[in-house]
């Protein structure tokens, strides 16, 4: 994250010695960000680094007006967030809609969409250590193919449009800090990271793609024209699967340092089009789709079907030849599937909000009836 700035307007005054109320525009777009208050002073977090504008307007009981505006440039800075003095393992501080999994540090990183927050949990303790802030809810969480960096975006502004700008930040996996940000269009659809510090993010509801350089914020190439639901990026550092509602099927696209090259639309998609229905392996291999089917990126080939009757909606691959789905339309039944035999094994009924896989073991979300979540390992 950037700056904090302090805003202060309290040499405003009135003739009559009136009530004064204030209201302000943080990046001076003709929006008001807040509502009149009695607040003359403002502490504002600039999640983008650059040179900004802040307009106040005063008001007084008579309902007379003034404005004025300030400008200052603002550095990017380094949010190691907020700790957290938690004492119960395994236990979720506020409901978790969202989780990523950093193998090589042992941290689970989950969103608190109620709060705005992204929490990170050590999996060694099962202690949430800190949470990050934000005004709006982080979305489209990914970690890159080398895990030094997490990945994710936000709206800056507490009540977003649809014509308001995301951040995409960028969290160092090692000290667990936010250390880049830049702005791109609201309307985020998918996020998936490169090698070399480089991103591709889908806007405009999956109607433009675009590879940006994170640290910058440089555009460095756009995608053909396409509509995209999902991103990933996989095989290497340097190309991109898309999943493109126009046709059903993913797309492979590479930077060839200059432009994004489409090397084939393959893969046959599931009927139900969601982002959290698409599962890969460990490896980037593989990947299973909510129809139970599962296949091979490389060549798009078909290598098994899970034994379903219906879609659903929670798996998880434990390695890259053992996955863990829960069968939610009959009982929620935890079932443990073999790529390579292909052996079904069913297991007991799970009450599981979600599913990820840790150190190769597969781990549940739940929920007590007290409303508390929690983690646990499936047997």
């Amino acid at each position: 994250t950037s700056m904090s700035i302090r805003l202060d307007a309290s040499g405003s005054a009135d003739p009559e010695r009136s009530a004064l109320s204030f209201r302000w525009d943080y990046n001076d777009d003709g929006v008001w960000d807040t509502g009149y208050s009695a607040t003359s002073v403002q502490t504002k977090k600039f999640p983008v680094p650059g040179k900004k504008t802040v307009r106040v307007q005063v008001k007084d009981a008579g309902g007379n007006l003034a404005d004025a505006r300030a400008s200052f440039d603002v550095e990017q800075g380094v949010d190691p967030g907020v700790a957290v003095q938690s004492t119960r393992p395994y236990i979720f501080t506020d409901s978790p809609n969202a989780q990523v999994i950093d193998e090589v540090n042992g941290y689970l990183y989950y969103v608190a969409q109620d709060r705005q927050r992204l929490y990170a949990m050590n999996m060694a303790t099962g202690l949430v250590e800190r949470y990050f802030q934000f005004e709006a809810s982080p979305q489209n969480l990914a970690i890159s193919p080398d895990n030094k960096l997490l990945y994710f975006t936000y709206a800056d502004v507490i009540n977003p449009s649809e014509n308001s700008e995301a951040v995409v930040a960028s969290l160092d996996l090692a000290t667990r800090s936010i250390i880049h940000s830049f702005k791109v269009k609201r309307s985020v659809t998918g996020l998936a990271p490169l090698g070399l510090k480089r991103v591709a993010v889908a806007t405009e509801y999956g109607a433009r793609i675009s590879l940006y350089d994170a640290v910058t914020g440089q555009v460095l190439a756009e995608f053909p024209q396409t509509y995209s639901l999902y991103l990933r990026g996989t095989l290497d550092e340097s190309t991109v699967l898309v999943l493109q509602g126009y046709n059903s099927r993913f797309a492979k696209y590479r930077y060839d340092e200059q432009s994004m090259m489409l090397l084939g639309e393959e893969l046959p998609n599931s009927a139900v089009f969601n982002s959290d229905l698409y599962w890969f392996s460990p490896d980037n291999t593989r990947v299973a789709l909510n129809n139970g089917n599962i296949y091979n990126i490389a060549d798009s080939a078909p290598i098994a079907k899970l034994p379903v009757t219906n879609t659903f909606y929670s798996l998880t691959f434990v390695d890259d030849q053992s996955l863990v789905w829960v069968d939610y339309y009959n009982n929620g039944l935890l079932h443990s599937y073999n790529i390579a035999t292909g052996v079904d094994t069913v297991g007991a009924a799970c009450n599981c909000q979600a599913l990820f896989a840790y150190a190769k073991q597969a781990w549940a979300i739940k929920r007590e009836n007290s409303g508390i979540y929690y983690a646990s390992k499936v047997p």
